[in-house]
């Protein structure tokens, strides 16, 4: 029993110089442990045991550039100069932001809530658009982004009368000429007699003569009524228009403001 346990003792100890001198043979190194570390500090452990590295990507939910795998093993004996593949995450995986040009902000921003993206809505005037619907957005449908990106939207406002011009005088007068963009727009005028009326009971005022400056043709032709805030409203659809304004018999203090709705 004793030269068996005599015979077992040398035994290991033959197999640990063995292995030791296997591991201290030159030209070789142990694989280090690298994974979870940056790329950074990958590049910093292999340089120090004379390792070469070649990276390459997937997605993850790890943190972007850390390592993830690494081939061979960490442990292993390898030759000097011998080359570790590590792979490092790229990141979640994007998603792709949907088209959403022409849907209603409410959608709009439910669609972006189940995929995991932010959104961010302004309102902005838009001529002809319904109210709320969504006319812009960026980054545009199609493209991937990571998620919880933002997602700008501008979204149609309700429309509201927006001034464009005025004018004012005693006599005749003649706006500058103007761009309506929504499909009505409408005349805000105010007007006071001066004097006495030629005739006392019937008194001629100034009248407002309307007209398309692409073609010349004249859209409307009313008088001015006494009083402030008077509105007479048009439905001639966008395009560029001028007033003008000629006296009546009788003398008058007028103001004109051209108001578009969208």
């Amino acid at each position: 029993r004793q030269r068996i346990a005599l015979f077992g003792s040398v035994l290991v100890l033959a197999l640990g110089m063995g292995a030791a001198a296997i591991a201290l043979a030159p030209g070789h190194v142990q694989m280090p442990y690298l994974t979870g570390m940056s790329a950074g500090a990958v590049r910093a452990s292999t340089y120090r045991d004379g390792l070469k590295v070649s990276f390459s990507s997937r997605y993850s939910r790890e943190r972007p550039d850390t390592a993830l795998t690494q081939s061979p093993a960490a442990g292993q004996q390898v030759k000097d100069g011998s080359t570790v593949r590590v792979v490092l995450s790229a990141g979640p995986a994007p998603v792709t932001v949907p088209q959403l040009l022409g849907s209603s902000a409410g959608q709009a921003q439910s669609r972006l809530t189940q995929i995991k993206l932010r959104s961010l809505l302004t309102q902005v005037p838009a001529p002809g658009v319904r109210a709320g619907t969504v006319t812009r957005q960026t980054p545009g449908g199609g493209g991937g982004v990571p998620p919880g990106s933002l997602v700008r939207l501008q979204v149609a406002e309700v429309p509201q009368w927006r001034p464009l011009t005025s004018f004012a005088g005693r006599g005749d007068g003649r706006s500058v000429r103007f761009r309506i963009r929504g499909a009505h727009w409408r005349i805000v005028s105010s007007m006071r007699y001066q004097g006495t009326c030629t005739f006392l009971f019937i008194c001629s005022g100034p009248n407002a003569t309307v007209r398309r400056t692409s073609d010349g043709r004249t859209v409307d032709s009313f008088s001015l009524d006494e009083g402030a805030g008077n509105s007479r409203d048009f439905a001639a659809g966008a395009g560029v228009y001028e007033v003008s304004v000629s006296p009546g018999s009788d003398t008058a203090r007028w103001s004109i403001t051209i108001e578009d709705l969208y």
